[in-house]
């Protein structure tokens, strides 16, 4: 398994992973990252497994709100051991694979930036029927009824039984595409 820092070198430049990998959130940062993704949860309608789509949102729009870089991770994602997003082979097998218009993937999306990791489909998804049972679980467990965005040190996950496994780093040009997309697609609230 690829490290972060590997993945931002192969879709972006050596000098963006080392600056990732020694990246520390400042507290205006951190203020950005919650800020920002309670905004966007309050101009969309909740939309179970839209992880793509308000994932992609999410980095286009912290790259004016934060300081710090903030990178969009495409991969796997398992609660409590349980793989919930992804498929036992990697879900991404070739360059700059989310510019497809026929993109047929199961996998999962999430913001990294500086040690934080910020998942703004997670809890809506977990709470959705049919949502898989070890992720409803866990958000159960670990959450409050109230909670609506996962932000938490990468290091922080695992005790709380996330295992975020990343595969790509989405270039800026798949970020774009995406968030385009999900402007369009994406209900509006009123």
């Amino acid at each position: 398994m690829l490290t972060l820092p590997a993945l931002i070198a192969a879709t972006h430049s050596p000098e963006a992973a080392t600056a990732f990998a020694s990246c520390t959130l400042s507290p205006a940062g951190r203020s950005a990252l919650a800020e920002v993704g309670i905004g966007l949860m309050r101009r969309f309608t909740p939309v179970p497994r839209a992880c793509c789509a308000m994932s992609a949102v999410y980095a286009a729009a912290l790259r004016s709100a934060a300081e710090e870089p903030a990178w969009l991770v495409a991969g796997k994602l398992y609660a409590d051991g349980v793989r919930v997003f992804g498929t036992t082979e990697a879900c991404i097998d070739e360059a700059m694979p989310f510019l497809r218009t026929d993109l047929d993937w199961n996998g999962h999306m999430w913001v990294a930036i500086g040690e934080y990791l910020a998942d703004i489909s997670l809890l809506v998804t977990a709470r959705a029927p049919g949502a898989p049972a070890a992720l409803t679980a866990l958000v159960a467990r670990e959450f409050a009824p109230g909670d609506r965005l996962m932000i938490a040190r990468a290091a922080d996950t695992a005790g709380i039984g996330l295992d975020y496994r990343p595969e790509y780093v989405l270039t800026p040009e798949e970020v774009d595409a995406l968030a385009r997309g999900a402007e369009a697609w994406l209900p509006h609230r009123a």
